[in-house]
């Protein structure tokens, strides 16, 4: 990846494609490799930058709402008591054919 200074230098050199120049010496004048040289000159390609990805779901999605349930009950819970809880909820639904292994719920969850 370039960046996009290096990116308009090297399509400043696109003439110069054009009349026969090869990659190897647009890439010394450009100052980059010779397959980036030609990556961005025969598909006219803007630098493209990273963007924010798109967010994941956790592994807790699932219990939020049971857990949500507990804490309306009990604000007072300790978490070695909800994590208690959601390890036996969660075998309760394996059981019951659900999706999922008990790697989902960690020893040590964050709350």
């Amino acid at each position: 990846m370039i960046t996009q200074e290096d990116w308009m230098n090297l399509r400043a050199l696109k003439p110069l494609k054009d009349a026969g120049y090869s990659y190897a010496a647009l890439a010394a004048e450009a100052g980059c490799d010779w397959r980036t040289a030609k990556k961005y000159l025969e598909n006219g390609r803007a630098a493209l930058g990273y963007g924010p990805r798109p967010p994941r779901g956790k592994l807790i999605d699932p219990f939020t709402r049971v857990i949500d349930e507990w804490l309306r009950a009990d604000i007072k819970i300790k978490a070695t008591t909800i994590h208690e809880r959601l390890a036996s909820f969660r075998r309760r639904t394996l059981r019951c054919g659900q999706a999922g292994g008990h790697a989902g719920v960690g020893a040590n969850p964050t709350f």
